[in-house]
Formats: C-alpha cells, structure tokens, sequence
C-alpha cells in the first residue's frame, strides 16, 4: 500500500479518536448542550488544529499542548453544561494524560530499539488508543456519581497539580533522550509511572473533595431540620399543657354553667357563653393542620417566622396525615423554599402555599414576592446572593434532586415580582404505574 495512502488512513482514524475521546471524556462529568451552529464551529477548529498540529513541525513543542488545551476548553463551553474552571480543569487534565500516553509510547519505541519520532503517526494511534482505554475505565469508575462544583480554590490547586506534572515528565523525557544513557530512560519510566498514578489520584480526590463538600453543606441543611423537629416537639408539650389546662377550666365552666341551669337563670348562662366564645378558648395554632407531623411542623414554624417579619403568609393544604415520603426529604423540600420565600421578602411581602397530594402524586405550588434581585451564575442557575456561598445556595439543588429521586419535577418560573416554584413528587410503590 502506498505510505501517503497509509498515511491518510492513519490521520484519519487519529483525528476520530481524538473526538471520541474528547465526547466520552467530557460526557463522564458534564451534560451536554443541544447542539448548535457555533459547537459544530468549534468541533470544526479542533479538527483543523488536529491537521496543523500534524504537518507542521515549526510550531514549538510547548505551545501545542497549551494550544490544545484552550480548542478543548471552548468546546467544552459551548458543548457541555457546567461551571467554566471546572471545564478548564478537565480540559487540563485530559491534554496532561495525553502526553503522559504519548511519553509513554515514545518509551515503548525507544525499548524497542526504534527512534520514536520516525513512526509519529503510528506512536500518535497508538497513544490515543491507550488514552482511550483509560477514558472507558474512567467513565466505568465514575459511573452514576454526580460530581459537584469545588470552590474555584480547589479546582485551581488540581489544575496546578496537573500542570505540573506534565512540565516534569516532559524535561525529564528530553534530559533522558539527550542523554543517550539507558539508566536515565529506566528513571523516566519511572517518574512516568509516578505521575501517571498522581494524575488518576487526582480525578479520584476531585470527587472525594466534591463529596466532602456536599455532605457538609447536606449536614447544614439537616441540622437545620433537626432544629425544627426540636421546635415542633417543644410546641406540641406546650400544647399538651395548654390542653390539659383548657380541660380543667372547661369543667369549671360545665359546673358554673349547670349550677345556673339548676337556679333557672337561662339569661346569665347565654351571657357566660357568649364571653367564653369572645375570648376565643378554642384559639388556632399556626396555619397547617394536617395533622402530618412533619408538614405542620415546618410550616407552621416558617408561619410563625413570616409573621414576626410582616409577611402574608397564606396556606391551603391538602394531604392526607400520612404521606409516602422520607420525612428527611419532606423536610428539605419545604423547608429549603419556605427559607427562600421568607428571605425573599422584607415586611409586607407575600406567600402562598398549596399543597395536594392525589392519584399518588404529591403537588406543591409555592408563590412568593421577593425584594432582591434573582442572581444566576453562567449556565443560568439561581445561585444565592450570601456571601458565604460556600455553606449557602444549595437549596435549590437539594430540591432538585430530591424531586428527581422520586421521579417527579420542579419548575422555577420568575417575573418581575414574582417567584413561583412549582413541584411534583411520586410516590415510590406507584411511579411505574404514571
């Protein structure tokens, strides 16, 4: 076979490697966008690069890599849902495991007795062929872990990592074929290993850091439930104690009123009842009587907050005293858009809050006023506006993924003085028959 004709076929299933790799590799942390007109643009440059990158040698050897890095990067943006450092950090990564696997080949020519920039192509498939190994092993590693946003801090520190270790394998790939001493190639080997397994640690600590941080952000939120239970516990032996109270002056009403009724003084007992009536014994408590333990915990304790702010805070609740439900996930549910709502607003605002539970779907509806402005971050996010964000704005996710867990939804719809935040949660013994 003629070798331009071998050549072209080689290119050619280099350059689609190169873009199984990149959708494979990304597809494992982000979701992806529909396409458009500017992503085929970008698939369209990291092509032509793959050409360049290819036949022209004059381009210095480490410009190529930070060339690289930024074609990845922006098809990243335009291709994939997700905060912009966390798509450079993988962007760096993976151009730093391609060199690892490119030095490594290179090694496996030079044991072999070949000069390793003689059959560049067949290095080239062949590094993109282990590359791609080692994608599939990570998409099975990182199969169904959501992975969240770290700090810019962390990402920028893994990116650092990354970085470096591709400045050392690479001088040390240089010093060790200048050298033209075995035992030097035999130490970059090595050093190779070392960095190839620092570089696989660092995916691995990526989402140990990522889960650390949800689980304390998740720790906050229960702990603020459990203060709520507590409330609610301490409400109900207030209650108990006001109910074994109204019992004891109930019979001395019963006693006065018969004692009236043996005297025939009909007159005096309409009087007395009529002011028991105005002094309102049987007084309500709070806005929730479900009788659920949890929804009226919660939302009468968020009543009794909205109250003391002037808030409006109106109800109508429909469900029945047991629901097919975690009690944590109720929580988190409620309490997450109650505490928005009621931050929201300053005095006079508004709520509203409707809940329905029917052919085993749970409704809820949650309309509110708000007097600050909605932040969102890049991908149009609703992210919060404290200034620790690090422990804040987790609410909406948490709600989130509650409402996935449970095959249900949740709609966010926005104007200019309203937040409406619609819910829906299946129960779990009936979600295969919706």
């Amino acid at each position: 076979m003629d070798n331009n004709i071998l050549n072209g076929i080689l290119n050619c299933l280099n350059w689609s490697i190169a873009i199984v790799i990149i959708k494979i590799y990304f597809g494992i942390f982000f979701a992806p966008k529909e396409q458009s007109k500017t992503g085929y643009i970008f698939w369209g440059l990291y092509m032509f690069w793959q050409i360049i990158s290819s036949y022209l040698i004059i381009i210095p050897s480490f410009l190529k890599p930070i060339i690289t890095i930024m074609i990845i990067f922006c098809l990243s943006i335009y291709l994939y849902k997700g905060v912009q450092i966390k798509k450079l950090m993988f962007s760096i990564l993976i151009v730093a495991l391609w060199m690892l696997m490119e030095l490594l080949t290179a090694y496996i020519f030079i044991f072999c007795g070949i000069d390793y920039r003689f059959p560049q192509l067949l290095g080239t498939f062949i590094s993109e062929c282990i590359t791609l190994s080692i994608i599939v092993i990570l998409k099975k590693f990182f199969n169904n872990k959501k992975i969240k946003d770290l700090p810019i801090g962390y990402s920028a520190l893994l990116m650092l990592i990354s970085i470096g270790s591709m400045f050392v394998i690479y001088n040390f790939f240089i010093l060790s074929s200048k050298a033209q001493d075995q035992s030097y190639v035999d130490v970059s080997v090595i050093v190779l290993l070392i960095m190839l397994i620092i570089n696989f640690a660092i995916y691995n600590l990526y989402v140990k850091l990522a889960e650390e941080l949800e689980i304390r952000k998740y720790n906050t939120v229960y702990a603020q439930q459990m203060e709520l239970y507590k409330n609610y516990t301490q409400e109900k032996e207030e209650l108990l104690l006001e109910t074994r109270k109204s019992r004891h002056d109930i019979k001395q009403h019963y006693i006065f009123l018969l004692k009236m009724l043996e005297k025939k003084k009909y007159q005096k007992c309409i009087e007395y009842l009529e002011s028991l009536l105005d002094k309102s014994v049987y007084s309500e408590n709070g806005v929730a009587k479900t009788d659920n333990i949890v929804v009226d915990a919660l939302v009468n304790s968020k009543y009794m907050i909205a109250k003391r702010k002037g808030i409006d805070f109106m109800t109508e609740l429909n469900i029945p005293m047991q629901l097919p439900f975690e009690n944590a996930d109720l929580s988190i549910v409620l309490g997450n858009i109650l505490d928005n709502a009621i931050e929201a607003n300053h005095s006079q605002g508004k709520i509203f809050l409707s809940m329905k539970y029917e052919k085993a779907i749970l409704f809820i509806f949650l309309r509110n006023t708000y007097d600050f402005p909605i932040k969102r971050d890049r991908d149009g996010e609703i992210v919060t506006n404290k200034a620790d964000a690090s422990n804040h704005g987790i609410g909406l996710k948490s709600v989130k993924k509650i409402t996935e867990k449970y095959h249900g939804a949740s709609v966010i719809e926005i104007d200019e003085k309203e937040f409406v935040m619609k819910i829906s949660m299946i129960a779990p013994d009936n979600k295969n028959d919706i």
